[in-house]
């Protein structure tokens, strides 16, 4: 599937325009993956330890429920406190040794906390359609974050509050784990008994 093509806006910050180009991306993948499925396909599994296609973008969704309100936080502190730059901003080691470990394919699997798994059955449009709202919510954020400096603003880890990113690497991870997740879904629909419809 192609990529989404998009007209440069000069009016954001380069990293903020990338940003944008990945929640696109990562919107597209998941609509063009999901929307066909039946509720049979979307809620089916080779096993029962393994996640469902409909499990795995409620996982997001919980994901995101936790997350969008710590980046929407950290966005009023940084206008509140004044604390903007127009990068290019530079991130620590910690952070982008994150990153590394949540980009697909995995490297690392880690049970996701107990507030974070997702139900056993969904409803075929329902959780993809919450998705894509998150999705828009998510593109909203971004834009409100532009002008701030990305790196100085922290943002707690939606899996714990002991954890803190700047607010633009938190994007990136919020974008890399989606993918993740996304990934793994395909995989599912690729699965040799996965149902034809």
């Amino acid at each position: 599937m192609p990529h989404p093509t998009r007209k440069y806006d000069r009016s954001l910050n380069s990293e903020v325009e990338r940003l944008l180009y990945q929640c696109e991306v990562v919107e597209m993948d998941a609509k063009g993956l999901v929307a066909p499925l039946s509720e049979t396909q979307i809620n089916w599994t080779p096993e029962p330890t393994r996640w469902s296609v409909g499990q795995c973008i409620e996982h997001l969704n919980l994901t995101s429920r936790k997350s969008l309100p710590l980046f929407e936080e950290a966005i009023e502190r940084g206008r509140k406190d004044g604390i903007t730059g127009d990068g290019p901003y530079a991130y620590g080691f910690f952070s982008r040794m994150f990153l590394r470990m949540v980009e697909p394919p995995a490297k690392l699997k880690v049970r996701a906390p107990k507030p974070f798994q997702p139900g056993p059955e969904y409803a075929a449009g329902k959780v993809l359609e919450v998705f894509l709202a998150d999705q828009q919510r998510t593109a909203a954020l971004l834009r409100a974050a532009n002008g701030l400096d990305l790196a100085r603003i922290k943002v707690p880890s939606a899996f714990s509050n002991l954890v803190k990113y700047p607010l633009g690497m938190g994007f990136w991870i919020l974008f890399a784990h989606e993918r993740r997740h996304i990934r793994q879904a395909r995989e599912l629909c690729r699965h040799p008994e996965f149902p034809r419809k």
